[in-house]
């Protein structure tokens, strides 16, 4: 699963890397949109499947989206925040986070680790890619950046 994956950075990538399945998930629509046209270019129209915008209340598909067979790439306009229950515990090899925690508050990223650490499969692999480097918009939330670079 990729969490913030954007416009697609490394859902191609993974699914190169032969990846049963990925999950690419970001609440940005736009960057949704960019990272579908790219998979779609790449693999075609069976090879990825968008789900529009989802409530919290109609989430409960994902376990079948995280078990199908096809397509391969699977894109999703979400909350990470509210992905919790939807994905079973041991289920997935890999929790791919990219520049996600700058977003979130501190209990949010405690949260979010711990469930991501419950859904991972004996021997998965939990990564956070952030962003280190203060830019322009400074180590706090301002108009230009809602990001909080820790």
């Amino acid at each position: 699963i990729l969490v913030g994956a954007g416009i697609g950075r490394y859902t191609e990538w993974f699914h190169e890397q032969n990846a049963r399945s990925v999950l690419a998930l970001d609440f940005v629509k736009e960057f949704i949109e960019e990272n579908e046209r790219i998979v779609q270019q790449r693999w075609g129209e069976a090879g990825v499947k968008k789900v529009s915008t989802c409530s919290y209340k109609s989430l409960l598909f994902i376990h079948h989206i995280l078990t199908s067979n096809s397509p391969p790439v699977k894109i999703l306009i979400m909350d990470a925040t509210k992905l919790d229950t939807e994905i079973e515990d041991a289920s997935l090899d890999l929790v791919f986070s990219n520049w996600l925690l700058m977003y979130f508050t501190d209990e949010d990223i405690k949260q979010f680790a711990q469930r991501a650490h419950r859904w991972l499969r004996e021997g998965g692999c939990l990564f956070f890619r952030e962003s280190c480097l203060v830019t322009v918009s400074g180590c706090r939330p301002n108009e230009q950046s809602p990001g909080h670079y820790r």
